[in-house]
């Protein structure tokens, strides 16, 4: 009975021994996909490194572009009432006030006639 007790021990032992050969080879088999697994993770970690930083630099320019819009957007406003505020001057100075111009060439004649006539006056009392 001893000897087909240690027959058997013998027997699981060999049947235990082959179960951890074929575990070491599935671990193994499994090793090398795992390691070109790896590798491609950090090939892909310092491709998405790369494009953070020229992600951030397009950030950087696109707050600026967004910036020098609005402000594009706030001078083009300004302008464009300006302009109705001129073309609104124009036309009420016309509708209310149609010899400005004849007044200010008046204005201008007579200021030029003080002129000269006061440095006629100046010559004369030299």
């Amino acid at each position: 009975m001893k000897k087909s007790n240690n027959t058997e021990l013998t027997h699981h032992f060999i049947e235990t021994r082959n179960m951890l050969a074929q575990a070491e080879e599935q671990i193994n088999s499994v090793a090398t996909p795992i390691i070109n697994t790896s590798q491609q993770f950090q090939k892909t970690s310092q491709i998405y490194s790369g494009q953070k930083s020229t992600l951030q630099k397009s950030d950087f320019f696109l707050n600026r572009l967004t910036k020098q819009h609005k402000f594009n957007i706030a001078i083009v406003y300004g302008s464009f009432f300006f302009f109705l505020m001129v073309v609104g001057f124009i036309v009420l100075r016309r509708l209310f006030y149609r010899n400005f111009y004849s007044d200010i060439s008046q204005v201008i004649r007579q200021n030029i006639q003080n002129i000269f006539s006061s440095g006629i006056n100046q010559q004369q009392d030299l």
